[in-house]
């Protein structure tokens, strides 16, 4: 019996919408920059801003079991330089990277965000190398492109 007195308290609280007083918020300028280990801007990085003080919306997961809570959420774009700028309609508490860029590595999960402050995420380059190959006989000759081709 307190399995399913358990089962309907949580999918009652699923119905549940947010007050009113939970959706009004002020709007934000959010400036920031995603930045290589050598200090170099990283383009077309991007990245979500979220307010995880209150939410949304609450809705059930993709399974039609339980729910979550949804936070008011933003996605930009950075810039030529890594950089990004924007004016929300919330004010940010955290901020991801929510699409990796190749040849680099950029902070997995959410990073604090601090009111007012720049917001500056922090990756690392991949270095790519070429390989120089040389293709020779037994003899140690070169053999040319398309020698012994079918």
């Amino acid at each position: 019996m307190r399995p399913l007195l358990l089962g309907v308290l949580v999918l009652s609280s699923c119905a549940l919408e947010p007050s009113p007083a939970s959706t009004a918020v002020a709007s934000a300028t959010v400036e920031g920059v995603v930045l290589d280990d050598r200090g170099r801007g990283i383009a077309g990085v991007s990245v979500t801003l979220a307010d995880n003080r209150r939410p949304a919306g609450l809705t059930t997961t993709a399974s039609g079991f339980g729910c979550g809570a949804v936070y008011p959420k933003r996605t930009v774009i950075t810039d030529t330089d890594g950089r990004f700028h924007a004016t929300l309609p919330l004010q940010p508490t955290t901020v991801w990277v929510s699409r990796q860029v190749e040849w680099y590595v950029l902070p997995v999960g959410p990073q604090r965000v601090v009111a007012g402050a720049p917001i500056v995420l922090h990756g690392r380059f991949l270095p790519h190398h070429t390989v120089d190959v040389r293709v020779v006989d037994e003899a140690g000759q070169p053999i040319p492109p398309g020698a012994g081709a079918p």
